[in-house]
C-alpha cells in the first residue's frame, strides 16, 4: 500500500511540474517575427514615442500552444507566443491595453500614466 501511495504522490508531483513555466530573461528572449508583428511603428523610437513597455513571455509546457494578441488602445499590435519578448515604445501617458488568447478570452487592464 505504501509504494502505491508514493508512486501516486511522485506521478501527481510530475505531472504538475509538466505545467509549470520558467522566466525569460531578456538575452533570452527571442524577438517576435514580423509577420506576427502587425502595427510596427510600436516597435520604432521615435521623438513622440518615447516611453516603453517591455512584453515577453515565459517558456514551459503550460499555454505553448497559444499565442497572446497584444493590444494598445484598442489596436493589434501583435501575436506573441512562448520565449519571446518585444520593447513597444508608446506616447507619454495614459495608453489603455489588454491581451487575448485565441478568441475566447480576454484581459484588460485600465488606462494608466507611463
Amino acid at each position: 500500500m505504501k509504494n502505491v501511495v508514493a508512486l501516486t504522490l511522485a506521478a501527481a508531483l510530475f505531472s504538475l511540474a509538466g505545467c509549470s513555466t520558467l522566466p525569460v530573461t531578456e538575452a533570452q528572449a527571442k524577438p517576435v517575427p514580423s509577420e506576427r508583428v502587425y502595427l510596427p511603428q510600436y516597435l520604432q523610437k521615435s521623438a513622440e514615442r518615447s516611453a516603453t513597455i517591455y512584453i515577453s513571455r515565459d517558456k514551459g509546457y503550460f499555454g505553448s500552444g497559444c499565442s497572446h494578441d497584444i493590444y494598445l488602445n484598442n489596436e493589434k499590435v501583435m501575436a506573441i507566443r512562448q520565449a519571446e519578448a518585444a520593447t513597444l515604445h508608446v506616447v507619454p501617458g495614459p495608453t489603455s491595453s489588454n491581451w487575448k488568447q485565441a478568441v475566447v478570452s480576454a484581459r484588460t487592464f485600465p488606462p494608466r500614466r507611463i
